[in-house]
């Protein structure tokens, strides 16, 4: 049976907004282990998680590169929802809600309903694929983009939160929620300076889940949260200097370079990363193709090993005379800080201002 969200999230007969849960997965001393397997695999798990972060935090969703002129629209799907970022005549940056959640179906199909966003006709569908950033010149009147994603009356779509630090863009979908600059990704030191070249821009997709996927692109050994409950996990070494902006954004920097990586989960089990390359010295003939394979060079085969982890978690699953009876433990200090981060936000009350939430999937409304 279908459930409203304020009728709590389960797993049979786990219920995953409760602490203990996940009490032996932030652990204060000693080993701690992984989240439990529902975390990675479940579509109530996802329906969690898009109802308590992508709806709740402060997102990165690009950079101001992505949109440099008056009329330049940004697409991404954040969770369940389609928005969109534009900037203005006046260059400042509006976000808002695209005009048709749901591709303009009339309820949501149930092939839409499996944690995987597809292809679909209709960009600006909350469960399709996003495109890349779209220029002024192909929203103009009579375009189909201008119908999916800012409808014929843009200024009666429901307004997102839009702030910026730096060279990012960030959203945030809770009209109650503190401003950027309070919260710990305020104090995130800016790596991506604006007199910085944009070098590259890939996308990769890797079959793992966003928060292991997140730890093995950090890949550490050590590292440090400067506040133990603070949404900012740093890796300093002598070559590289990298943070982890919770849910969804790694800086990474080396001398005069820098390296975003953007974390969107496409479908259960399965995450985008977009990701963008910088740097600061002049560039000669050569250089930025060299300074793209570096990069990539570092960050596919951790997406790959992310992957090959995720495959032996969902080995766990299935029953044989091999099957180990626990979870894993979690050794990865980034790993561990996300948990951390992530069973703070989906086990705290959550708000509603009535029967029904503003934000997420139809199903979760129907009885």
């Amino acid at each position: 049976m279908s459930r409203r969200p304020e009728l709590g999230y389960f797993e049979g007969e786990v219920d995953l907004c409760a602490p203990e849960t996940y009490t032996d997965c932030i652990a204060q001393t000693g080993p701690a282990s992984l989240l439990p397997l529902a975390a990675y695999r479940s579509l109530s798990f996802a329906y969690l998680e898009d109802e308590r972060i992508w709806t709740r935090d402060w997102v990165c969703i690009g950079t101001q590169r992505d949109i440099p002129q008056p009329g330049d629209l940004l697409p991404y799907t954040l969770g369940n929802h389609g928005i969109h970022v534009q900037r203005q005549e006046d260059g400042s940056l509006r976000g808002a809600f695209n005009k048709a959640q749901h591709g303009g179906c009339r309820v949501v199909p149930l092939q839409c309903q499996g944690g995987r966003k597809t292809s679909c006709s209709f960009t600006s569908c909350g469960y399709s694929r996003d495109r890349g950033p779209i220029t002024a010149d192909e929203l103009g009147d009579g375009a189909s983009a201008m119908h999916q994603y800012l409808g014929l009356r843009p200024e009666r779509l429901l307004p997102v939160r839009v702030q910026t630090l730096g060279e990012l863009i960030f959203v945030n979908l809770d009209s109650e929620a503190g401003p950027l600059a309070t919260t710990d990704l305020g104090a995130l030191p800016v790596v991506l300076e604006a007199e910085a070249t944009r070098i590259a821009v890939h996308w990769r997709e890797y079959d793992a889940d966003w928060k292991l996927l997140g730890q093995h692109l950090l890949e550490t050994g050590q590292g440090r949260s400067t506040i133990p409950d603070d949404d900012v996990f740093e890796v300093r070494s002598d070559a590289l200097l990298a943070f982890w902006g919770f849910p969804n954004l790694l800086l990474l920097a080396q001398g005069n370079e820098s390296c975003l990586v953007l974390l969107q989960p496409t479908a259960l089990g399965k995450t985008l990363c977009r990701i963008q390359l910088f740097s600061t010295a002049p560039a000669g003939d050569g250089d930025e193709q060299a300074l793209s394979d570096r990069w990539l060079a570092l960050i596919h085969p951790r997406g790959i090993r992310a992957a090959a982890f995720c495959a032996q978690l969902q080995g766990l699953e299935r029953p044989s005379p091999a099957s180990v009876e626990h979870t894993p433990l979690q050794t990865d200090p980034a790993g561990r800080w996300a948990q951390g981060c992530l069973v703070r936000r989906i086990t705290a009350e959550a708000r509603y201002e009535g029967d029904l939430k503003l934000y997420g999937n139809v199903r979760n409304y129907l009885l």
